[in-house]
């Protein structure tokens, strides 16, 4: 450890995240698979967990149970992301031309 530093400092968090993300990355993943269904799907979600992990690492570190804490962020992003993605999908739809009817649909049988 360099002269003066801090242990539990940032280079410390940094070096617990560090930790954590090394030893925990394929529980996320496992978790992450299940939940997406494909490797692409499960790779991003495991990574934007591990971002917000380390975004909120001071409060995600003293937490009782940091598996069941990182599981639920995980599981919290996979939700908000799919409402996201229904809700796009419903907006997309929405504005979507809609056929009209023909105004005078009993003109041609005359």
């Amino acid at each position: 450890m360099p002269a003066g530093a801090d242990p539990g400092g940032a280079d410390g968090e940094s070096a617990a995240f560090e930790a954590y993300a090394r030893d925990g990355q394929r529980r996320l993943y496992r978790t992450a698979y299940l939940l997406c269904g494909d490797v692409e799907g499960a790779q991003d979600l495991t990574q934007t967990t591990l971002a917000k992990l380390f975004q909120h690492w001071r409060r995600a570190s003293r937490a009782e149970n940091l598996d069941a804490y990182a599981k639920t962020v995980l599981v919290r992003t996979y939700v908000a992301e799919r409402r996201r993605s229904v809700r796009d999908l419903i907006a997309h739809r929405s504005n979507a031309p809609r056929p009209q009817a023909d105004p005078a649909p009993h003109a041609d049988l005359r």
